[in-house]
């Protein structure tokens, strides 16, 4: 049995990386059980539940709804009954993450590389200073080489969504700019110039959906508008158009923004393209 006097002098220590990476996205309770746990890991990394549960004063659906949450994210590895659990290792987790084992690569391939790695160290330098105070965690670097590798952004891009997302104050963690990145891939945005672009078109589109939601007198979905995205960026059409196609709400009882798109629809595939032309082709058909 450990000295009293030991727990005086005694350090706890906690991983840097679970604080940039893990504890922005973990609830109190779920952080109190995690330091609650270090203090009572043995040497084979195991924790017993009960001491731990009870002397943070949690009941026992709290406390394993606590401990989920930290298997949740990776944190620890959790019996069947709960009764003992893993604090997993995650400065190990980060490494095998990030790291990868070398290639064998032909000169020029190499002389790319390295190019390449000298503008993903400035963005990685710049990065971390502005956003992260030079304490940004590994999970940020694996995602910034994931993005190049996946999306072969220009670093401008990346650095860009960084500023974006610290607007929001969405930087607790990749989730949110994973989804962007992917965005940005679908819609073809890999330079500075493509996202200009792309940002241009979605603001116009917002604009157009909250003009489409008050015609209608409803809130747009997401769903909503992404289809008004498409009327714009794949058929070509503004409000101008686009109203055409709401005054015909007139002709059925609950009109669904399904119905403005097949009318849309067809007067794209037809080539027309301004309202005059859509306006002869209506009252040629009356």
């Amino acid at each position: 049995m450990p000295d009293i006097r030991d727990i005086f002098l005694d350090d706890t220590l906690v991983p840097s990386v679970f604080i940039t990476d893990y504890m922005p996205n973990l609830g109190r309770t779920a952080l109190e059980v995690y330091l609650m746990s270090l203090l009572h890991m043995s040497a084979e990394r195991k924790v017993k539940a009960k001491p731990v549960r009870e002397l943070l004063g949690l009941d026992k659906e709290n406390f394993k709804a606590a401990v989920c949450e930290l298997a949740g994210h990776g944190i620890v590895a959790t019996e069947s009954d709960f009764s003992s659990y893993v604090m997993l290792n995650l400065k190990r987790r980060a490494l095998d993450r990030y790291y990868h084992r070398k290639r064998s690569d032909s000169m020029e391939d190499a002389v790319a590389r390295t190019e390449a790695d000298e503008e993903r160290s400035k963005l990685i330098t710049s990065v971390n200073e502005t956003f992260f105070h030079e304490l940004m965690g590994p999970v940020w670097f694996h995602a910034i080489d994931r993005w190049f590798e996946l999306y072969d952004f220009e670093p401008t891009v990346i650095y860009q969504m960084f500023s974006d997302a610290a607007a929001r104050g969405t930087l607790k963690g990749p989730n949110y700019l994973n989804a962007v990145a992917a965005d940005y891939y679908k819609n073809g945005v890999k330079t500075f110039d493509d996202l200009v672009k792309y940002k241009e078109e979605f603001a116009k589109a917002a604009e157009v959906s909250t003009q489409v939601g008050k015609k209608l007198n409803k809130t747009m979905t997401h769903y909503d508008k992404t289809m008004v995205r498409k009327w714009i960026k794949d058929y070509g059409y503004d409000m101008s158009v686009i109203e055409l196609a709401l005054a015909k709400s007139v002709r059925i009882a609950e009109p669904n923004m399904n119905y403005f798109d097949s009318i849309l629809r067809s007067w794209h595939e037809a080539g027309l393209k301004t309202p005059e032309e859509i306006k002869k082709l209506e009252k040629n058909r009356q």
